[in-house]
């Protein structure tokens, strides 16, 4: 037994309790009985991981009866970075945020409510996190995608539109320098692969060289996002940690999970992971990416009018488009070195049970979309 494991077990009713109440909003309740199971992984991989998320549900005692009750533990085993606090990959942060109250001071998207930030005295921390029911299914409809992202936008837009900026060392910055520093080389490889049977299905000579053009323009692109309005983002906002919850008085919110990503970054950035995330779970045709591309930017572009920024529209735009171009190359290298790596694409392929080809095919239809992105970001950059 390990140490995750034994500090479940350890777990009673003692220590439940003023959880239970907190999530239930009564201090009269006793905790009866529970269970607790691993989110969606066996428990080996639960207890292995460093971020682990258990589900505790069962009844309490209270005077007129018992009430169900249900929350979330989500175990962060390795967390610290603190040579650098700002560093995409602290892994305290998301502990701080939630022990900060800022994440309990969100305008147009919601986190869950955290009921105790337990410091473990093996080393890492407890998060106690309102559970979140999905409302819809994993397949929301497209519009449900549309309301996210105009969410999303007055969640960044408030932050510049006058919101009192929060002054926390621990908020990250931007991590597109450190994912292009190290995902460019990846990219770079595309040269002479002609002879990979992947890399010829999936990129052609024209992207090939519109993809190492690319590499040439990160520089000077990642010091215009600088110049762009920053504001707070999430980082991570795509489909797998987005909600859809609708509140007794008929409200449709958006509900984040997962917020170890959050800091600073340009206005419009956190468009590009929604948009290629969509894709994925959406299953939407290549050839209607140009359609959706517009409705999320025109919601998005609303959000950020109702949050009260009346600034360039190109501006917004240009955060978008650049963002998309930066995520391109991530996502280039990770196809790349799976393309080149036997025993990585069979690991792929159990994982998924899809054949790498399928991802291949899917890579090209979808890669002159973003290319024209880049083009794109390319005619935008003189606003800035």
């Amino acid at each position: 037994m390990n140490d995750v494991e034994a500090g479940l077990d350890a777990i009673d009713a003692a220590t439940l309790t003023p959880i239970v109440r907190a999530a239930l909003g009564r201090d009269d309740v006793e905790v009866a009985e529970w269970q607790h199971a691993p989110f969606g992984h066996s428990l080996d991989e639960v207890y292995g991981s460093t971020r682990s998320i258990v589900r505790f549900a069962g009844t309490a005692r209270a005077r007129s009866g018992h009430l169900p009750w249900s929350v979330v533990l989500k175990i962060v085993t390795a967390p610290g970075t603190p040579h650098d606090p700002a560093s995409p990959a602290n892994g305290d942060r998301e502990p701080l945020a939630f022990r900060s109250g800022v994440l309990a001071r969100l305008s147009g998207i919601s986190a869950p409510r955290c009921y105790g930030v337990v410091e473990r005295p093996q080393g890492g921390v407890w998060l106690w996190l309102e559970e979140i029911v999905e409302g819809i299914g994993r397949q929301w409809p497209l519009e449900r995608y549309m309301l996210a992202a105009r969410h999303l936008a007055q969640f960044n837009g408030a932050y510049v539109a006058g919101e009192t900026p929060v002054a926390y060392s621990w908020l990250s910055r931007s991590p597109f320098r450190e994912v292009v520093g190290e995902m460019s080389p990846g990219v770079a490889r595309i040269r002479g692969a002609r002879d990979n049977r992947y890399v010829a299905q999936a990129v052609s000579p024209e992207s090939a060289a519109a993809l190492l053009a690319l590499l040439d323009m990160t520089g000077p692109w990642l010091d215009a996002l600088d110049r762009l309005p920053q504001t707070l983002c999430h980082w991570d906002a795509h489909r797998a940690n987005l909600m859809s919850r609708t509140t007794v008085d008929g409200v449709v919110e958006t509900v984040a999970i997962d917020w170890a990503g959050v800091g600073w970054g340009p206005i419009g950035s956190e468009l590009s992971k929604l948009l290629s995330q969509t894709v994925n779970f959406f299953g939407v045709s290549p050839d209607d990416l140009p359609a959706l591309d517009t409705r999320l930017f025109e919601h998005y572009m609303a959000g950020v009018r109702e949050a009260g920024w009346t600034g360039d529209e190109r501006i917004v735009r240009f955060g978008y488009t650049a963002s998309s171009a930066m995520r391109l190359i991530v996502r280039t290298a990770t196809a790349l070195e799976l393309a080149f790596d036997d025993r990585k694409r069979a690991g792929y392929e159990r994982a998924t049970g899809v054949e790498f080809g399928a991802l291949a095919g899917t890579f090209s239809r979808t890669l002159p979309y973003y290319l024209s992105l880049v083009d794109e970001a390319g005619r935008l950059a003189v606003v800035v």
